[in-house]
């Protein structure tokens, strides 16, 4: 269970690392990029939770605590890195300079984690597409 939470960290890591390394995009661009990320590589899968950590997450017997700490510190990293982005984008004036980082990195990281629960459970496709829209919207100047 540890080498295949492991593999998919890896997976998830490496295309964030691509995205945030790119320099032809603007910091709202990447953030955008970021988001597509974390959120495509599942809307196509078939797991229980609509994602591959919750699912995990939910199914380890409460004394695999080595798994649940992967998935808090994978979260806790993609939240910091959110707020990295947010902070940048700030400082270039892409975003309004009272944005609250830390607040709008936990709404985009749980909208998206709730948005492929939700469009699992409903299975409704557009769920996820509309919630990433709405995300976005509220992030235009």
């Amino acid at each position: 269970m540890l080498q295949i939470m492991s593999q998919f960290m890896i997976h998830y890591q490496e295309r964030i690392d691509t995205v945030l390394a790119r320099t032809d995009l603007s910091v709202i661009d990447k953030l955008g990029s970021f988001i597509n990320v974390i959120a495509e590589d599942n809307t196509g899968t078939d797991y229980l939770a609509g994602c591959p950590f919750i699912t995990f997450y939910t199914q380890v017997s409460n004394d695999l605590i080595k798994v649940q700490e992967m998935v808090k510190d994978f979260f806790e990293h993609q939240t910091t890195l959110l707020e990295q982005l947010l902070s940048e984008a700030i400082q270039n004036k892409e975003l309004p300079e009272q944005t609250p980082i830390k607040q709008t990195a936990a709404l985009i990281i749980s909208s998206i984690e709730g948005g492929l629960f939700l469009t699992k459970a409903t299975n409704n496709p557009l769920l996820l597409n509309n919630i990433l829209t709405s995300v976005a919207f509220l992030l235009k100047k």
